[in-house]
């Protein structure tokens, strides 16, 4: 997920100061990037063009997911990956707020 719930706060507000570790902890548990994105209807894929990204890697390149609509639900699906030897997934979900 982009945020995961119930991160410890940091003992400081300024993250250069902060100690190490719950910088670390902190910044794991978060994901985020921004950029231009596009759709693809037929492969029910979306694109982001990343342009800037709390991992240095992803800037400059894309990002594809799968998307689904369901009723008032927007589903955003990344590929598989492997992390700490294990195959994982993930989902973000958004809802339409009327």
């Amino acid at each position: 997920p982009p945020a995961r719930g119930g991160r410890p706060r940091l003992d400081t507000e300024d993250v250069h100061r902060a100690p190490a570790e719950q910088v670390k902890t902190a910044f794991t548990g978060y994901a985020a990037y921004f950029g231009t994105y596009e759709v693809n209807e037929r492969e029910s894929i979306v694109i982001h063009h990343v342009e800037g990204s709390m991992l240095p890697n992803w800037e400059g390149g894309d990002q594809r997911r799968k998307f689904t609509l369901l009723g008032d639900k927007l589903i955003l699906e990344p590929p598989a990956f492997q992390a700490k030897g294990e195959k994982r997934s993930r989902r973000l979900t958004w809802k339409r707020v009327q």
